[in-house]
């Protein structure tokens, strides 16, 4: 007896070959979406601390008082002389243990803030060129 469709179709040996080259090329392109949502994740968080320098320089000058921003580890604080007004734990971000002082015209004591990202540092600008001059 002869079967007409003998030829037709795949074996198991093709079928594994197959998932197995799909599922290696899945795991490539998983690890680098992981990775650049980490990056992208990173970014917004430094956008979070120029927002929170802003704020500060903002703050202290609309209300003429003093603000410290103090930054350890991965933890940023920003604060009057009297009570807390934002804080905030990064999860990308850490830093060298630093307090900078917004006087009550908005400029902070120190130019330069300097943060480590994925094991890189890199300096955040407190203060525009012009107040520097």
């Amino acid at each position: 007896m002869t079967y007409p469709y003998k030829n037709a179709g795949f074996t198991l040996i093709e079928l594994l070959v197959v998932l197995s080259i799909s599922m290696f090329m899945i795991s490539l392109i998983g690890g680098l979406t992981v990775d650049s949502l980490k990056k992208n994740r990173a970014k917004a968080e430094i956008m979070e601390l120029e927002d929170v320098v802003l704020k500060a320089t903002m703050e202290s000058f609309l209300y003429e008082r003093a603000l410290l921003l103090i930054v350890e580890d991965q933890e940023l604080q920003l604060k009057s002389r009297d009570n807390l007004i934002y804080s905030k734990r990064f999860e990308y971000l850490s830093f060298e243990s630093n307090v900078v002082e917004f006087n009550k015209w908005g400029l902070p004591t120190k130019p330069s803030l300097f943060i480590e990202v994925f094991g890189r540092k890199r300096r955040i600008q407190l203060s525009s060129s012009s107040e520097n001059a």
